[in-house]
């Protein structure tokens, strides 16, 4: 897995490439929390564009970057879910908790 992260009009986009899994979710909850502390963004997008699947540890790690953005006041939310992903969006209501956006245009227009 591969997680990128890049800034445009004050929003933290971080793309994640590969399957999240019980050996990657540490990596992805301290990349996301480490760009917090360095950029100090109150808007992150998590781009799950080549993100090819997400296990229960993975939906975990989700919720916890939830949970800990609300404590900090910081928005969170998804964009350019594939179909599986998304599906495990809806099963889970993690489309409930955080905004979902069809494309990263979509998901800038609305939080900027």
């Amino acid at each position: 897995m591969k997680i990128t992260h890049r800034i445009q009009k004050d929003i933290c986009i971080v793309s994640i490439n590969g399957k999240i899994t019980a050996e990657e979710e540490l990596k992805v909850r301290t990349y996301i929390f480490g760009l917090l502390h360095i950029y100090k963004h109150k808007t992150v997008v998590i781009d799950f564009e080549k993100t090819s699947d997400m296990n229960s540890i993975g939906i975990e790690a989700i919720m916890l970057l939830h949970r800990k953005f609300q404590q900090e006041r910081i928005k969170l939310a998804a964009c350019q879910l594939n179909r599986h992903i998304s599906r495990i969006f809806e099963i889970t209501r993690l489309d409930h908790m955080i905004p979902v956006f069809r494309t990263e245009a979509c998901a800038l227009a609305s939080l900027s």
